[in-house]
């Protein structure tokens, strides 16, 4: 079960017009790290990918990374070694990219998302995971 209270942070936070922090970040990850546990649907999509994520957001000097393996989703601050790939952008794209207001393909054809190592096909199945999550985050906010 996902938290109330992360739940409730999360729809402030949405509902905001306060740009959004970096470290704000975190809180999405959780929830998707609670998801993981609790929710079928999300489980069912990630439990056989194998993906660790280096996010590097180059204008705030800021990075974080997500490993999803085995079923569950797990996340830090800072650098991992052997990433799968590693994602570089501006926070601005990628909080864009994450609240559904810019399309993750046209922001990389643009150049504005870079993707080092790996291949393409681990990040679009990343980006897949990550649109999920927050498509269940919609529909569980709506009924709080």
């Amino acid at each position: 079960m996902v938290d109330t209270n992360l739940l409730k942070e999360l729809k402030q936070r949405l509902e905001s017009a306060e740009e959004p922090k970096p470290e704000n970040s975190l809180k999405f990850f959780e929830f998707f790290k609670q998801l993981s546990k609790s929710n079928e649907v999300f489980k069912k999509k990630i439990e056989k990918l194998d993906i660790t994520a280096q996010l590097s957001f180059i204008d705030v000097e800021k990075k974080f990374w997500i490993r999803i393996k085995n079923g569950m989703f797990d996340y830090g601050e800072g650098e991992i070694s052997n990433p799968s790939f590693n994602y570089i952008t501006t926070f601005a794209i990628s909080a864009g990219v994450l609240y559904g207001e810019i399309d993750p393909i046209d922001a990389y054809m643009a150049g504005d998302i870079k993707i080092q190592g790996g291949n393409l096909q681990s990040a679009l199945a990343f980006q897949q995971v990550l649109a999920l999550g927050m498509q269940i985050l919609d529909e569980m906010l709506e009924n709080l």
